[in-house]
């Protein structure tokens, strides 16, 4: 394991029981202050560990930035690349190097995130994966980003077949993040 690698793992092991330590709310009726406090360190806990799964095992690539960072983030991230590739600010390198730091890890963290309580949960970083295959075929292509009309929904992409795979790549994270709580999912980054 690389040295940032295991920096991290400490990190989020110390976060985790920095977490544990965390005193209950004002006083409630018995009961209710458990399961409150309950919830909240499980959630912490669990996202540290996603953080620390998708720090283990992602590629050497997608460690190109560096850190924890909540999915809501690379999300957003996700969609100014896309904005930026409109505009026609982005060429093929910029964009595999762009995708390597937000789409790569968020989709990682997607996968292995244990709240994939839902079928459509479970679905979604699948269909990022598909996403990415396309994307990364558009990217080789000569006319990758050459204007591209959609034929079923008669859409123009000015940044072309690259501008609408980044497009699915943000209406696919975006369906996830409306299943499970992506401000809570962290992703690890380097």
């Amino acid at each position: 394991m690389p040295h940032a690698a295991r920096l991290v793992v400490v990190a989020a092991v110390v976060a985790t029981a920095a977490g544990l330590r965390i005193s209950t709310p004002a006083p409630r009726p018995l009961e209710a202050a458990r399961s409150s406090a309950k919830t909240t360190r499980k959630d912490f806990c669990i996202s540290t560990a996603v953080a620390i799964a998708a720090a283990t095992s992602s590629s050497s690539a997608a460690r190109a930035a560096g850190g924890l960072v909540p999915a809501t983030q690379l999300v957003d991230e996700l969609a100014q690349l896309r904005a930026d590739t409109r505009a026609g600010r982005m060429n093929a390198k910029k964009v595999t190097k762009a995708t390597a730091k937000t789409l790569e890890p968020l989709r990682n963290a997607m996968e292995k995130n244990p709240f994939n309580n839902s079928d459509k949960a479970k679905l979604q970083p699948l269909l990022m994966k598909g996403h990415m295959l396309e994307l990364e075929e558009a990217l080789a292509s000569p006319d990758g980003f050459k204007e591209y009309v959609s034929k079923t929904t008669q859409d123009t992409y000015p940044g072309g077949k690259v501008e609408r795979e980044l497009e699915e790549a943000v209406e696919t994270a975006e369906a996830y993040c409306s299943e499970v709580n992506c401000d809570t999912l962290l992703v690890y980054r380097q």
